[in-house]
């Protein structure tokens, strides 16, 4: 953590003042620009890894179920995928 610089900003001018604490507001406004960045890198690899872990758990029924279904149930049905 920076310190503050209490000096610097007692003795400078309200100019100088001003300036410094726009440049923090500056930092502020990219820290947290960085901060959403990674946040949505996190619900994304968060989201892939529960994907993975749900098809780990899930993957042999799965295969059952699509193996049980024809061809001819499969174009029927709108909620299949193309089976083809």
């Amino acid at each position: 953590m920076r310190e503050l610089p209490i000096r610097f900003l007692v003795d400078c001018s309200h100019q100088a003042l001003t300036e410094y604490e726009l440049t923090r507001l500056n930092e502020v406004a990219t820290l947290r620009k960085q901060i959403r960045v990674m946040t949505e890198q996190m619900v994304d690899a968060l989201a892939a890894a529960n994907a993975a872990r749900w098809l780990l758990e899930n993957r042999h029924n799965l295969t059952r179920t699509v193996i049980s279904i024809s061809p001819a149930e499969a174009r029927s049905d709108p909620l299949m995928l193309d089976a083809d």
